[in-house]
């Protein structure tokens, strides 16, 4: 799990492994937690999309406005 959540982390051009991180590594075809995911109905994309899309809005709010 640690070293698809480092790669992931490396994708995204991050030099922290976060929980963000973790949970897309966990979410990987076939493992259990994206087994689980989808008996409960939740499609493990969608998270993972989700989770991409809040951390680079996150980002971009997160950075000041340019000067006049």
């Amino acid at each position: 799990v640690r070293n698809v959540a480092e790669s992931t982390a490396k994708q995204w051009k991050h030099d922290y492994l976060s929980a963000e991180h973790l949970m897309m590594a966990l979410m990987v075809d076939g493992s259990i937690t994206n087994q689980f995911l989808r008996q409960q109905g939740i499609e493990p994309a969608v998270v993972s999309d989700t989770l991409y899309q809040m951390l680079f809005a996150a980002s971009v709010q997160a950075q000041p406005a340019p000067l006049p």
